[in-house]
């Protein structure tokens, strides 16, 4: 069966503190094109961001099995690492029906 784990965005606070919006701190980011660009996040960017998620949780939030909010990049990297882990460990389940003998 899926598992589904929800990355949610954090507030809009948190994502302006740690997502600078000036050019001096804009980030740097690889193009399709393999070359590098500069992607500053505006305030209606992280908005849009946090509207989008919070939609996505309330529309599906239904069918996730966990959700990691993206506030600390290394805590949520944590989480999602050992999420993956005891999915992995856990002992699955399937309907009969989609066993076969052999």
């Amino acid at each position: 069966m899926p598992y589904i784990i929800f990355i949610c965005s954090p507030s809009l606070e948190r994502l302006q503190v740690s997502r600078k919006t000036t050019p001096e701190h804009s980030k740097r980011l690889m193009s399709p094109s393999g070359t590098e660009e500069l992607h500053s996040f505006t305030n209606s960017k992280l908005q849009n961001l946090v509207e989008i998620s919070c939609t996505i949780e309330h529309q599906y939030g239904h069918y996730f099995d966990w959700t990691i909010v993206n506030d600390n990049l290394q805590v949520a990297t944590d989480m999602l690492r050992e999420v993956t882990k005891r999915v992995e460990e856990a002992v699955q389940w399937a309907p009969a029906t989609w066993i076969q003998d052999c």
